[in-house]
C-alpha cells in the first residue's frame, strides 16, 4: 500500500519536473493572449508593431484574432504565437509574469491599456508545443 502511495507520487513529481522542463526548453512558450478588446483599430499590424516596441525584435508568427459577439458588447480576443522569447530584461520579465499567472497590462494610447495572460487552452497548447 505505502509502496504504491510512494510509486503514484513519484509519478506526480516526475510528471511535474517534465513539464518544467519542457516549459524552460521551449523558448516560444507560453502564448500570449488579449481576452478581450473592444477597439476595432486593434489589427495585426498595428499588434505586431505594440510588440516589435516592447521586445525590440520582430518575434511574431502567428495572430490568431476571435470575434466574439455578445449582442451588444462584441468584442475580439487575440492570441498571439511567437518564434521565441527574446533573450532580454523586459521579455524575461515579461514572460515570467506570465508563466506564473499573472497578467501584464501594455498601456497603448494614453490611457488605454491591452491585458496580457498566457494563453491556457490545453488542446491548442499540445497541439503548438507538443505537451
Amino acid at each position: 500500500m505505502i509502496n504504491n502511495i510512494y510509486n503514484i507520487f513519484l509519478n506526480k513529481i516526475e510528471n511535474i519536473i517534465y513539464f518544467i522542463i519542457k516549459i524552460i526548453m521551449n523558448k516560444s512558450y507560453p502564448s500570449i493572449c488579449i481576452p478581450c478588446i473592444y477597439s476595432y483599430k486593434m489589427t495585426k499590424p498595428e499588434l505586431n508593431r505594440i510588440f516589435r516596441k516592447i521586445f525590440e525584435k520582430d518575434i511574431i508568427s502567428k495572430i490568431k484574432i476571435i470575434k466574439i459577439e455578445k449582442g451588444l458588447y462584441d468584442y475580439k480576443k487575440i492570441i498571439i504565437d511567437l518564434y521565441e522569447w527574446p533573450d532580454n530584461r523586459t521579455s524575461k520579465r515579461f514572460r515570467d509574469l506570465l508563466i506564473n499567472g499573472k497578467e501584464v497590462k501594455i498601456v497603448n494610447e494614453g490611457d488605454l491599456y491591452i491585458k496580457c495572460v498566457a494563453y491556457n487552452n490545453k488542446k491548442y497548447n499540445n497541439k503548438i508545443y507538443g505537451k
